[in-house]
């Protein structure tokens, strides 16, 4: 009987240990003002207002409107900040390197100081720029 319950108690222990979770996500929103509206093609819905800490993925579509800003961090250190009229789309993203697409005229700010992603690539519709680790 002791053994039974040394056993039940070391099962429901270790157990829990060895769960991993499935899938951490890479990107998510970390700030924003105005109405940052989404589109994340998965879901199946139309444009949403984002929320701080909704995670994104390759597909995915921001839009910043008029008075608006937001900062999304990526897993490994990278900020990237866009300003009021700015849509942006997310082509690759991996654990080495991200790319985006940059449309509408907005701007783009990119930090990524702590060397965590290989390789950023951001596109507009006619310059396509990669930076490497450690770039602003």
């Amino acid at each position: 009987m002791r053994f039974i319950k040394w056993w039940l108690t070391a099962f429901f222990v270790i157990l829990p240990c060895l769960c991993f979770s499935d899938d951490i996500q890479p990107m998510w929103f970390s700030f924003m003002r105005g109405d940052v509206q989404v589109y994340a093609p998965d879901t199946g819905q139309d444009w949403t207002s984002a929320s701080v800490n909704f995670p994104l993925t390759e597909g995915d579509r921001l839009w910043v409107p008029q008075g608006g800003r937001l900062e999304t961090r990526i897993a490994g250190g990278v900020a990237v900040r866009a300003d009021q009229g700015t849509a942006v789309d997310i082509l690759r993203l991996d654990a080495d390197s991200v790319q985006i697409y940059v449309d509408n005229g907005g701007h783009v700010y990119i930090n990524d100081q702590r060397g965590g992603i290989r390789t950023v690539q951001v596109d507009v519709p006619d310059v396509s720029l990669r930076s490497y680790d450690n770039t602003i």
